[in-house]
């Protein structure tokens, strides 16, 4: 909660008593590896539109409400700043239906690169970089390749000593 947020912004959540909201949504849940049938059938729209309403507050806005979010619940909730919204194309307003929708933007993309995203988190679990989420290997990697991410002018270069383009065995 130390996104920059004075601590008063967050007084109300954190001297509430009733927490259901955030234990609706289950630590074990993947917002990529959840499949459609078990997505649906928990009802994650309407859990993660709960946790908005819950955390929505003045001086408390997506980027922030998402950090924390992702805390508590690293598989599910991506950092929904700026950047990302931009790179996913999900359009946003000050309606908790257009965070959601958001998750659903980040969800599809994350489903779709899924094989690429496990390899990624494999690979870091071989180089001793344990318990990164998928959602959090995504939200870096759409970071770092934003062209409104301060890093993109520095990492223009390395794609191909990162990435080969053949398979070398």
């Amino acid at each position: 909660m130390a996104a920059r947020t004075a601590h008063e912004a967050w007084a109300l959540i954190i001297a509430a008593s009733d927490w259901a909201w955030l234990e609706a949504i289950d630590p074990a849940w993947d917002l990529f590896e959840m499949d459609v049938d078990a997505w649906n059938a928990s009802r994650v729209p309407a859990r993660l539109g709960a946790a908005f309403a819950a955390t929505k507050r003045p001086g408390l806005h997506l980027a922030v409400i998402t950090k924390v979010l992702h805390i508590k619940r690293p598989r599910m909730f991506p950092v929904l700043d700026s950047v990302v919204i931009a790179q996913v194309g999900a359009p946003i307003s000050d309606d908790i239906a257009t965070w959601v929708n958001a998750m659903g933007h980040v969800r599809a993309v994350g489903r779709s690169n899924l094989a690429g995203l496990t390899q990624v988190r494999d690979y870091l679990e071989q180089q001793g970089i344990r318990d990164r989420s998928l959602v959090r290997i995504l939200d870096g990697l759409v970071w770092v390749s934003s062209p409104g991410a301060g890093l993109f002018a520095h990492l223009v270069g390395w794609e191909r000593v990162i990435r080969p383009w053949r398979d070398e065995g």
